[in-house]
């Protein structure tokens, strides 16, 4: 224990062996000086998928803080699997470490402990950052899932009929023409409905002519709708709009969503009749 702690760098006390928890029996059970449990896992040879079993066990069975896997060689999918562990939230530090005996002169042997994974403030950093990922993608699905629910009850807007929730921060609707959607952008605290013209790579000046022959009518799809649109020909790139920028995004509360969808179903009824009939004459 004490090497053990020198290498790691925090003190491993009251250290017992072959210690049971229901069916469980982890090797090595310890504790932290602040009385956190550690669970400690020995394995003679190549680290295998068996033992990564037990050491997770453990962990959960002991409510472990500190969870610690000694092999005399690590598989490089299990370094993976530690360092993975690490960027969860799970309130477990993992270490994988391998252990050599040396021996210098006549001094009596020792072990060599090399640290093969742990936990740093770059895999917390990945694991906030992958929560929060997880967390925005949840909260999509969930806000289209409501959306979507009400574009299929609403009579008028039929392009969205066959679309599903997705996680992705889009939902389009297909107008009949290739290369041109209605598509809804939902953001962190905004979100954007647009008639999207992109025929795709190297359409540049196809995706521009479409784009001026809808600007002709500009001053009647912006009377059909209601109020004025942003008309964007993105020269340079390889699409064209026509949006609506409003408030309201998956990170505001939940009891504001209705509010959110209700704008949206309503500007999208809005687009969708206002610009239909010009779109049509592109065929």
């Amino acid at each position: 224990m004490d090497y053990l702690s020198e290498q790691l760098g925090f003190n491993i006390i009251n250290a017992s062996s072959e210690l049971s928890s229901d069916n469980f029996r982890v090797d090595i059970q310890a504790e932290l000086e602040n009385g956190s449990c550690v669970v400690i896992e020995n394995q003679f040879g190549l680290s295998n998928h068996d033992h990564l079993g037990k050491i997770i066990t453990y962990r959960t069975a002991f409510d472990a803080k500190v969870a610690i896997w000694i092999v005399e060689e690590a598989r490089k999918e299990h370094i993976d699997a530690c360092n993975w562990l690490n960027e969860t939230d799970n309130g477990c530090d993992f270490y994988l470490i391998r252990v050599e005996v040396i021996q210098i002169g006549d001094s009596a042997p020792a072990p060599l402990f090399t640290i093969e994974a742990a936990p740093s403030s770059e895999s917390i950093a990945i694991g906030k950052i992958k929560k929060e990922q997880s967390e925005r993608h949840m909260k999509r699905f969930e806000f289209w899932s409501e959306l979507l629910k009400m574009f299929k009850a609403d009579k008028e807007i039929t392009s969205f009929r066959n679309v599903n929730p997705t996680t992705d921060s889009f939902v389009s609707g297909a107008t009949g023409i290739g290369g041109i959607t209605w598509t809804l952008w939902l953001n962190k605290d905004n979100m954007r409905l647009e008639v999207r013209i992109d025929k795709g790579k190297g359409c540049d000046e196809e995706n521009i002519a479409i784009f001026r022959k809808l600007e002709k009518h500009r001053e009647n799809i912006e009377k059909e709708f209601g109020g004025g649109l942003n008309w964007e020909e993105m020269t340079g790139y390889r699409l064209c709009s026509i949006r609506k920028d409003f408030e309201g995004g998956w990170a505001w509360p939940k009891d504001e969503w209705p509010k959110i969808i209700g704008t949206a179903v309503d500007y999208t009824r809005r687009l969708i009749k206002a610009t239909k009939p010009y779109i049509a004459e592109l065929k």
